[in-house]
């Protein structure tokens, strides 16, 4: 699942334009739960994502898949 499919604001800041990212960062910044919230849910996405299981799962399907094996 990419960025974009993702709820906005929810555990990353985008924008555009460079002046929008700025403005979103320093509203972030004046936010302290806001900000923790967003931490605490971008930790836990990492976690899921890319924890060790989780890399050495895709890691070993991808050498499967390569050598033509991907049972």
């Amino acid at each position: 699942m990419g960025v974009a499919a993702r709820q906005y604001g929810s555990e990353i800041v985008l924008a555009d334009q460079p002046s929008a990212f700025a403005r979103a960062c320093a509203e972030l910044l004046a936010d302290h739960p806001r900000a923790q919230q967003m931490g605490q849910r971008a930790r836990a996405r990492i976690a899921a994502d890319y924890g060790r299981d989780q890399v050495v799962q895709r890691t070993a399907a991808g050498m499967r898949s390569a050598m033509g094996n991907a049972t």
